[in-house]
């Protein structure tokens, strides 16, 4: 730049081009790892439900850390109708009550 090859107007235009590009790139990876990590966890939280599922043994009372270990939320739809979103994206539509 002192022996006059670039102009300095332009060399500052370039530079902030390649600084913007540089923070976009570095979102766009953020964003890509936050992805893959969370696609490992629900992953990891599947293979965790197949293992207690060949495993268990039916039962009839609640067990809270099971509910825990498994299930991300419930939304009750209407009285006799629930969803459950389980932690690696499963739902669950249930009847709820008599049958």
């Amino acid at each position: 730049m002192t022996r006059g090859y670039l102009d300095p107007a332009l060399f500052t235009q370039e530079s902030n081009d390649l600084a913007a590009e540089a923070d976009a790139l570095t979102v766009k990876k953020d964003q890509l790892v936050k992805e893959i990590s969370g696609s490992i966890h629900k992953t990891d939280t599947l293979r965790d439900l197949i293992q207690y599922a060949g495993h268990a043994q039916s039962s009839a009372s609640f067990d809270g850390a099971l509910v825990e270990r498994f299930l991300d939320h419930a939304v009750l739809r209407t009285r006799n109708d629930g969803v459950f979103h389980l932690k690696y994206g499963l739902r669950l539509t249930e009847k709820i009550g008599e049958m």
